[in-house]
């Protein structure tokens, strides 16, 4: 069964080895697990394609004077992989950190009534 830790638990061992949790990692992997065809990214190795226009290789953004990172639609990087979001790896010479989706302006209920919908 699996629990969330508080920020100050640490997952230690139990007496017979075996780990106390599934594992410390996100999604059971570390970047340090990734092959040579794979980007860290999305707390997981995700692979490196070249028939897929989202996943990439590093020699095609290369060719295009562009950085193989941990990207968004919006152009947002994340460098080190470990953010939960809509994060694929992607050519981009972006610098632009995730940050919070702007708001949607919510309807005007002065001129958006229930009469006007009917």
């Amino acid at each position: 069964s699996m629990r969330i830790l508080a920020e100050e638990e640490e997952v230690t061992a139990d007496p017979e080895g075996e780990d106390a949790e599934e594992s410390a990692a996100p999604h059971g992997v570390t970047p340090d697990q990734c092959t040579e065809n794979e980007l860290f990214c999305w707390f997981r190795c995700m692979p490196l394609d070249f028939e897929d226009s989202q996943l990439t290789h590093p020699s095609v953004c290369a060719e295009r004077n562009l950085k193989l990172q941990c990207t968004s639609p919006r152009d947002e990087v994340v460098p080190n992989g470990d953010q939960h979001g809509d994060y694929y790896p992607g050519c981009t010479n972006s610098t632009d950190p995730p940050s919070a989706y702007p708001l949607i302006d919510q309807a005007d209920e002065a001129t958006c009534t229930d009469s006007l919908w009917e």
